[in-house]
């Protein structure tokens, strides 16, 4: 179609926010050469999909002309085919060939004005092209859903269509739910399609608006529980239509808001939304209590769920002691209500049981850590032991339930084996620690390659734990080889969906600056020390309570590294003097919880100053001691002196980097 550019008409509104599309704009420059050439009138934007539309249906001609349409909708909605076989069965799936014959017939015709089609980059051909740009295969795809055949149709090919793959599924979907925000038609197509196949929810994230936004509140609870436990895809959506659920008035009793604010507080947690995950446990608590003491057998199941929730979403908003102790209280609770309710129903309740029991190994884990820190071995070791008995046992619950049904309890099989094998090395058994990591990360691995959204983050996690053990039995290049993985998966989990990633990704970071240096890497190891550091330092903003001390830690590795390579010295000093302000404010707060770390950042500022001091830096170096002796004035901080004389003797590895866990 040739037009000279100075024939061409804009459209009478092309100075209109909706023309800041560049879809939308697409379709009108089609729009105002279609109408230069045909000598018409070029259309505003709301009528530029019609007009467009009725252009393709004039170059079908009036021959087969209702072929030719519905075989263009099957195409948006379902093509592009691969090949001719392909895109003859799909013909014949959608009854509109009876044979081989026909189907090559209609693809002939349908060549015409539709040829097959592939892109510079890519050799492949589509056969059965949608009609492109999107926005009009879209508007196409609602017009003919105006018809009862085309509904008819969409309906035995989505729902009735067990065997067309994943990716034409998803592709339908997104197209009709795309529609759907512009069209009536589409919209009830959907939802009537999702009523009849609510497992067609976990397959595009883009339909779920729809979902929240026009179904009723029977349908949205039928495609929220057909929605994947979790998935990196459906994040945002799912906690979107859980906060529908817990906000629709017509939801009915307390028991059911109850139950969706419970599960928006896993979604926001997910989400990394600590606080407001928070808030939501709570209520949800609170809403079971007192049906529960009324009504225990209806009850009981939803308060102890809840109280576990409400253990994970305590210890994720505040590393405070207080809080973590809180958070255990209610942990204990919850595993106390799952033990009474599996005894009577074992079918029912393992699952949860299991559950609860894996996540107080975590909270006993880390109260462990923090009586060690805080000088009380005795006990950090007795919590130890009920942390490591905790895991084990979760593990053999899982492995159980795993027998009898893999799909669905092998992803917790991974995560309990995941748990376990940090409990293992912190009871000294680190070759059964080694053994159990080596078998989480193959088994996240077959579990990631089948399905990349819900198990990729698990992967990460796997390996990350699997370098740490490798680390500790000194086999460090090939620990390094898996931190290496885990930090590539969280850098594209992280990208994304920054706000969920970002803090592992920090994590993980940290551990490969402590494993680049083992190596004696320490080069190498700069780059990510200074991601590690404004990861820290942005979730650190979010949310101090939680990210303060492991800034300080990033803070310090960024110091020390400098520090062994002589690189960037005076950012290196300023890093070790801002992880050593966090230490004091933090030791002020939580007395004893931090001397160890404070004492070691202050090392290596002393290092620091005495490099700086060889290289001639005096003015850096006397700046640096007028703020040694101004904090060590500074009521209820201890001065080096008093550090030095309160610590216990030194660790043989005082002076190397900081540790992931430091």
């Amino acid at each position: 179609m040739e037009v000279a550019a100075q024939q061409l008409e804009p459209p009478p509104d092309l100075a209109d926010e909706a023309y800041r599309s560049p879809l939308d704009l697409h379709m009108a420059a089609l729009a105002a050469v279609c109408a230069c050439r045909d000598g018409e009138l070029v259309p505003g934007h709301d009528d530029l999909s019609g007009y467009l539309l009725n252009h393709e249906r004039r170059c079908w001609g009036d021959d087969d002309s209702a072929i030719i349409e519905q075989t263009v909708f099957v195409a948006t909605l379902f093509g592009p085919a691969g090949d001719r076989t392909a895109a003859r069965d799909l013909l014949r799936r959608a009854v509109l060939a009876d044979g081989d014959a026909m189907a090559e017939k209609i693809l002939t015709r349908h060549g015409n004005p539709y040829p097959p089609w592939s892109s510079a980059t890519d050799r492949n051909i589509e056969i059965l092209p949608p009609l492109r740009p999107d926005r009009l295969g879209e508007d196409f795809v609602a017009q003919c859903l105006a018809e009862q055949h085309s509904r008819t149709r969409l309906h035995a090919l989505l729902v009735n269509g067990t065997t067309l793959g994943a990716v034409t599924i998803r592709r339908s979907l997104t197209v009709l739910a795309a529609a759907a925000t512009r069209n009536n038609d589409a919209r009830d197509a959907l939802l009537t399609a999702m009523r009849d196949a609510p497992i067609l929810a976990g397959r595009a994230p883009t339909a779920i608006q729809c979902v929240i936004d026009h179904a009723d509140p029977t349908l949205a609870a039928t495609v929220y529980d057909a929605l994947p436990k979790f998935s990196t895809e459906f994040l945002r959506p799912a906690a979107d239509l859980a906060q529908r659920l817990a906000d629709d008035p017509q939801a009915g009793s307390d028991r059911t808001r109850a139950h969706y604010l419970d599960e928006l507080g896993i979604r926001l947690a997910e989400l990394r939304r600590s606080q407001e995950a928070l808030a939501v446990a709570e209520e949800a608590v609170t809403l079971y209590r007192r049906p529960a003491q009324n009504d225990p057998a209806a009850h009981l199941p939803g308060l102890a769920t809840a109280l576990q929730n409400l253990g994970n979403r305590l210890a994720e908003s505040d590393r405070s002691l207080d809080r973590q102790a809180q958070a255990l209280a209610v942990a204990e609770e919850a595993v106390t209500l799952y033990r009474r309710l599996a005894q009577d129903d074992p079918a029912a309740h393992l699952p949860g049981l299991a559950a609860a029991v894996n996540d107080l190994g975590v909270h006993l884990h880390f109260m462990a850590g923090a009586a060690e820190g805080m000088g009380g071995r005795m006990a950090g070791s007795g919590a130890r032991q009920q942390a490591l008995a905790a895991a084990q046992d979760a593990l053999a619950l899982y492995r159980r339930l795993a027998q009898d049904n893999p799909t669905v309890y092998l992803p917790d099989v991974a995560r309990a084996l995941t748990n376990l094998g940090p409990r293992l090395a912190a009871a000294g058994r680190r070759q059964k620690a080694l053994a159990t990591a080596e078998e989480a990360a193959t088994l996240c691995r077959r579990l990631a390659q089948d399905d990349p959204a819900a198990h990729l983050p698990g992967l990460a996690m796997s390996l990350e734990n699997l370098g740490m053990q490798l680390a500790e039995l000194g086999r460090q290049q090939e620990a390094l080889v898996s931190v290496e993985e885990a930090v590539t998966l969280y850098r594209r989990l992280a990208q994304e969906n920054p706000a969920t990633y970002q803090p592992d990704l920090a994590s993980a970071l940290k551990h490969l600056v402590f494993q680049l240096a083992k190596l004696d890497r320490k080069r190498d190891a700069l780059g990510p020390s200074d991601d590690a550091v404004t990861l820290y330092r942005l979730l650190a903003n979010e949310n101090p309570a939680t990210y303060q001390p492991e800034l300080a830690i990033a803070l310090w590795g960024f110091a020390w590294i400098r520090a062994e390579s002589s690189a960037d010295l005076p950012a290196a000093l300023a890093a070790a003097q801002e992880s050593i302000t966090i230490y004091e404010d933090l030791s002020r707060e939580y007395p004893g919880s931090f001397t160890v770390n404070l004492r070691a950042a202050r090392r290596s500022e002393d290092k620091l100053m005495k490099i700086l001091f060889d290289l001639g830096r005096y003015d850096q170096v006397a700046a640096a001691f007028r703020r040694q002796w101004k904090r060590d004035r500074i009521p209820g901080v201890l001065s080096p002196g008093q550090a030095r004389a309160a610590q216990p003797a030194e660790r043989p590895d005082a002076d190397g980097p900081p540790g992931p866990d430091a």
